[in-house]
């Protein structure tokens, strides 16, 4: 067994039950999941279960789909494009921001006051800001990642890169505790809404 694999197995293993945005290994296995060859859009959030010696890893869609994937598979990786690669590093990088509001936010949801299953949200959409940023370096975004344990990440080269966008995130970033059932509400009005906005 590869030591990626030893890694993913070891930390599936002490996290059994359900994996959802804003927990800790979150974007390890949504890391995991872009690179499986079962790869499907509209993943809401992670099942981890026992098999036999190893852990199984299941995607749940928004339409309830459940997609079990294989780890050694997903490791090998599929063609990703620059664009997710790019996503998923910069996801990475604010992760210690999101982590730090977590950990200071008022541990209830800010619509329902539910204080189960709190997800961490973006009141700016993420994908705005990324392009946000994106747009004000004139467009230009690194072409190269390193993948790790934790996912797709920038590279020593494009350090200067990472450190900008961690700034202009945490200046213009606007976060807030939404429990899963309003979070999913709430992602699919702005993607409704983008929609729209796309095609007039």
């Amino acid at each position: 067994m590869s030591e990626a694999k030893k890694f993913v197995v070891q930390v599936a293993n002490e996290v059994i039950g359900e994996i959802r945005e804003g927990s800790e290994h979150f974007e390890l296995f949504s890391a995991l999941w872009t690179r499986s060859p079962a790869w499907e859009p509209g993943m809401v959030h992670f099942e981890i279960g026992r098999k036999f010696l190893n852990a199984a890893i299941a995607a749940i869609t928004q339409d309830g789909k459940r997609i079990d994937f294989s780890i050694r598979a997903a490791i090998r990786g599929r063609d990703c494009t620059i664009w997710t690669k790019a996503t998923l590093a910069m996801r990475t990088a604010i992760r210690p921001q999101v982590q730090q509001f977590k950990i200071q936010a008022k541990n209830e949801c800010v619509y329902c006051g539910s204080s189960d299953h709190l997800e961490v949200d973006h009141e700016r959409s993420f994908r705005d800001l990324m392009r946000g940023f994106i747009e004000s370096r004139g467009g230009a975004f690194p072409e190269r990642y390193d993948y790790k344990h934790s996912g797709w990440v920038f590279t020593e080269a494009d350090r200067e890169f990472e450190m900008g966008w961690i700034q202009y995130h945490e200046a213009h970033c606007s976060l807030r505790l939404l429990c899963h059932e309003c979070h999913q509400k709430w992602t699919l009005q702005q993607r409704r809404e983008s929609s729209q906005s796309e095609s007039e």
